[in-house]
């Protein structure tokens, strides 16, 4: 199976004491210690984190971590990008907080998949590509067993949303029937999504403008205005920013032109 998504860079340390803070930008990665200690923040709101733990960094908040009690931990870490990993995202796939580690063998299955992407051969990315969503599944899968409760605000936003297919959003009417400010509904979105109802919102849209190039043979124009733009250029613009690639591109390169 072909995933479209870009690995940028990966590394493992046998030892890692540096501090990382940093705001992600238009790229996600996913972090691992097999053991050591980390204090972890995402917007100043601190973890800490002993033994095997796995968590994502992505674009919106200010992330920040570095050793815990010990003076260093066993790290690894893989950094993506592409529609790909916003479709496993907004999916569930991609972990959206820490997570506890159960498998003995994570260590080296991430090693594994560290030195097939590196290899740049057409199966080693196939084979990287396939241990990569081995991994998310065993995640996402443990996480089913222990379920969040999903709040009902939250559920009832995103199907408002999707009523009226990502655009034009009356934010302020939402929030107030559920009896909160338009600043409180942003913030906790933010906090139980990872990131703001603006991108959320944008990355639907995107999605469902990829969907449609892929897989019809609208005009690109036609495909803007039903995604809500009113300015072809201004979509192709975003949509090149969101993805790397022009609509046009990114059609030809789906169906085979």
């Amino acid at each position: 199976m072909d995933f479209d998504f870009e690995f940028l860079h990966g590394q493992s340390y046998d030892e890692y004491s540096f501090c990382v803070e940093k705001r992600y930008e238009q790229y996600y990665t996913l972090q691992f210690m097999a053991k050591g200690t980390v204090k972890l923040s995402y917007d100043g709101q601190e973890t800490a984190l002993s033994g095997s733990w796995l968590w994502p960094c992505f674009p919106g908040p200010l992330i920040r971590f570095e050793p815990g009690i010990s003076d260093s931990w066993e790290h690894r870490y893989v950094a993506l990008k592409g529609s790909q990993i916003l479709e496993w995202w907004v999916n569930g796939l991609w972990p959206r907080e820490p997570q506890r580690v159960h498998s003995s063998d994570m260590a080296e299955r991430f090693d594994k998949m560290l030195d097939l992407f590196q290899a740049q051969t057409t199966f080693a990315r196939q084979r990287a590509n396939n241990l990569l969503e081995g991994i998310l599944l065993e995640l996402a899968d443990e996480r089913t067993v222990r379920p969040q409760r999903r709040q009902a605000w939250l559920d009832d936003c995103i199907r408002k949303m999707a009523v009226s297919n990502f655009q034009n959003n009356n934010y302020e009417e939402i929030a107030a029937s559920w009896g909160m400010s338009l600043s409180t509904m942003r913030r906790r979105f933010k906090q139980l999504m990872g990131q703001s109802i603006h991108n959320y919102a944008l990355s639907q849209r995107m999605l469902r403008a990829q969907a449609l190039l892929r897989d019809s043979e609208q005009p690109i124009k036609s495909i803007a205005d039903q995604l809500g733009y009113k300015d072809v250029f201004f979509f192709t613009r975003q949509f090149k920013q969101w993805t790397g690639t022009t609509p046009g591109l990114y059609r030809r390169s789906r169906q085979g032109i």
